[in-house]
């Protein structure tokens, strides 16, 4: 429903918004705001997710690529603040054998571009939804480590869990094999009830191995997000595996689905793109600079100079440079565009899949359980 309702006018083509307070609260070395992973109620699974956020070389590199973009903002900030540096040079002289005169100057420069046009706040918001970007990606970095080691942490309790049922019904197996032996040299039994045993008894065998196999599997994936040797890894407890409140509620606003870190992302890169072709567009137009320096010399240095001159700059001829950067941010933005747009609709399926997955595992459990809880509770006020 979500996909079919997504038209052009409810996606933005053009920024008009700003960086949340939200993720300007949340440091660059901590992404995740929210430990969705302590609902499993595991501290060892808690202590392995943070093994694994900080460690994990991919997350790592994504959170340097956002310090590396905010210093970038800051940089683009500056450019529109004037600049001020101050020199010093001193000049020694010989006219003669007697007399050596040395000059001291000090120098002060000054220089500012108006942004008449708003070119360079332009490139600013290019740049602050570039760090915005780097965000997202970080945080959609550290849910696939946070998740990555959730899922292999269980699906090695799932494969000890397994093995462990399997072993007690080859225990089991065997103490029948021996009884229908002991029976069929008695000729209590035919060749073939013994021969369905041991038929069984392999593919119980073939069981464990898979279970066998299955664990080492999820134990070397885990091993592989944590960075750890694997014979390093503490052994799963033997335990039930968690089981979550179940989801009643499915009503999913839209809202939400916009709110995905892939998305912000998406629409991170379509904003930045748009002022990326904002500045090329007024980079064809006339900018004015104005410069100021003032030199003192002399033993007391005194102001021997101070001049201010004002420089306009306007372009004429470039082979078609600037036209050319134009269409290429054009096409850019129109790529992100796409792009923003694209992410929405495999957010929103994504989503539904989901559900209805949730759904059909839900109704499935319902079908297995003997009893459910409602019949339960319905006995129970009986």
């Amino acid at each position: 429903i979500f996909v079919g309702g997504c038209s052009t006018q409810s996606l933005p083509s053009a920024p008009t918004v700003d960086i949340p307070k939200s993720l300007n609260q949340t440091s660059d070395s901590s992404p995740l705001a929210y430990d969705w992973w302590r609902e499993f109620n595991d501290s060892k699974l808690n202590n392995l997710i943070a093994i694994a956020l900080k460690e994990n070389h991919s997350l790592a590199i994504t959170l340097e690529t956002v310090k590396q973009n905010s210093a970038l903002l800051k940089k683009s900030q500056s450019s529109r603040m004037p600049t001020l540096d101050i020199g010093f040079n001193a000049t020694s002289s010989k006219a003669s054998e007697l007399k050596r005169t040395t000059q001291r100057n000090i120098t002060l420069d000054a220089q500012y571009e108006i942004d008449f046009w708003g070119k360079l706040s332009d490139l600013e918001q290019q740049q602050r939804w570039n760090y915005r970007q780097s965000k997202s990606d970080a945080l959609i970095q550290a849910n696939t480590v946070a998740a990555n080691t959730a899922t292999w942490w269980y699906r090695w309790n799932a494969a000890n869990e397994a093995k462990r049922l399997i072993e007690e019904q080859l225990h089991s197996a065997h103490k029948r094999i021996k009884l229908i032996e002991l029976q069929f040299s008695l000729g209590q039994l035919r060749a073939s009830d013994l021969l369905q045993e041991k038929e069984l008894l392999s593919s119980i065998e073939t069981n464990r191995i898979e279970a066998e196999t299955q664990a080492l599997l999820a134990k070397s994936a885990l091993a592989l997000w944590l960075g750890e040797n694997v014979d390093q890894l503490p052994e799963p407890p033997q335990q039930t595996l968690p089981r979550l409140t179940p989801v009643t509620d499915y009503h999913v606003d839209p809202a939400i689905i916009l709110e995905r870190p892939d998305v912000q992302s998406a629409l991170a890169q379509l904003n930045a793109e748009t002022f990326a072709h904002y500045a090329a567009k007024k980079d064809r137009l006339p900018s004015l600079t104005l410069s100021a320096q003032s030199i003192f010399s002399g033993s007391s240095y005194q102001t021997v100079l101070t001049e201010v001159i004002g420089s306009l700059l306007m372009p004429i001829f470039d082979g078609g440079n600037r036209v050319a950067e134009i269409d290429r941010a054009f096409s850019v933005q129109n790529q992100a565009d796409h792009n923003y747009r694209q992410a929405v609709k495999v957010a929103s399926t994504e989503v539904l899949d989901n559900i209805r997955w949730d759904l059909d595992r839900e109704a499935t459990v319902e079908q297995i359980e003997p009893v459910s809880y409602t019949h339960l509770r319905a006995h129970e006020t009986d």
